[in-house]
């Protein structure tokens, strides 16, 4: 989109692969067309019904508990909704997300990326690994050793397409790098978690994902939530001082319960079945309700003289 008659500046949009170009004042309906013709010329169908909502978790730095998060919120979403939840595992080289369910591994994530002609939303359910709480999980892992750059972006374009169609909730676990296939999860995610730790390194990496988000990719910052995780109120970080440091749109503190969380992993259950009443579960059910359910969230309650007399 640019001024008219700027022949220089015109080839110069042609060269670099530019489809259309328009100049203001801009008709909504001559653009909505261009972009419909842009879509079906790249061979992407046009979306049908209503679509599943997209979480997507990535950490801010390696180790903060991106994976454990997306793992029990699918879950948990499961066994709050009653329905069915896919879990996409997009670490393709280190990915382990079916041991968190103790499901054994089925078929890669990868032959469903590289499948032609796509898989359909019926076909699907079929590749996933599937839990009994309505979890099925789509994982990589394999005794293969893929590189993001060897699967089209086009093609995990349309597998979420699918997801979303066949499931009422997708959930992705991302690896932590900016690469065109979690770039085109981030930009299509309805809500983006950021998880973090208490520490300077944490805080550092997580303001510049957070910049990255924002300038490069153009995220929606309404649709962003940090998330603390393994929060103690000993550490000498405070909330306090991360909200000021990091500048989130907003954030949310899951407490370290590193025995509830730790075991869990080793005997692959969801913390849910584990123990619902655990602190770290009772915040994941928190968070997941704060993302789908803000309507059912209410207010802490007025304690002391503010309770008796209420505001001024």
């Amino acid at each position: 989109i640019a001024p008219a008659g700027d022949a220089p500046l015109m080839r110069r949009a042609m060269q670099i692969g530019a489809r259309d170009y328009f100049s203001p004042p801009l008709q909504r309906e001559e653009l909505l067309e261009s972009l419909k013709r842009i879509r079906r010329d790249a061979g992407l169908a046009e979306p049908v019904g209503p679509r599943g909502a997209l979480i997507a978790v990535i950490n801010a730095k390696g180790g903060s508990g991106a994976s454990t998060i997306a793992a029990n919120l699918a879950h948990l979403q499961a066994v709050r909704s009653g329905g069915e939840v896919a879990l996409i595992d997009l670490d393709l080289q280190f990915g382990a997300l079916p041991l968190a369910f103790d499901l054994p591994p089925h078929r890669s994530l990868i032959e469903l990326l590289q499948s032609a002609p796509p898989v359909g939303a019926a076909a699907l359910k079929e590749h996933g690994a599937r839990h009994p709480s309505g979890v099925t999980v789509f994982s990589a892992m394999s005794d293969q050793m893929p590189v993001p750059w060897e699967l089209p972006a086009r093609s995990l374009r349309q597998f979420l397409d699918t997801a979303r169609t066949a499931y009422p909730t997708v959930v992705v676990d991302l690896p932590r790098q900016i690469d065109p296939l979690t770039t085109t999860v981030l930009e299509r995610a309805d809500y983006v978690l950021i998880a973090m730790q208490q520490g300077l390194a944490h805080i550092r990496d997580a303001k510049r994902l957070l910049h990255v988000l924002d300038s490069s990719l153009a995220v929606p910052s309404t649709s962003v939530t940090v998330v603390i995780n393994r929060f103690t109120e000993h550490n000498h970080l405070s909330r306090q001082d991360i909200v000021e440091a990091v500048s989130p749109p907003r954030s949310f503190v899951l407490p370290n319960d590193y025995k509830s969380v730790s075991e869990a992993q080793n005997i692959g259950v969801p913390l849910h079945e584990l123990d619902k009443n655990a602190p770290i579960t009772r915040a994941l059910m928190e968070l997941l309700e704060q993302l789908l359910y803000p309507e059912t969230v209410h207010p802490p309650k007025k304690r002391g003289l503010r309770a008796i007399f209420g505001n001024p």
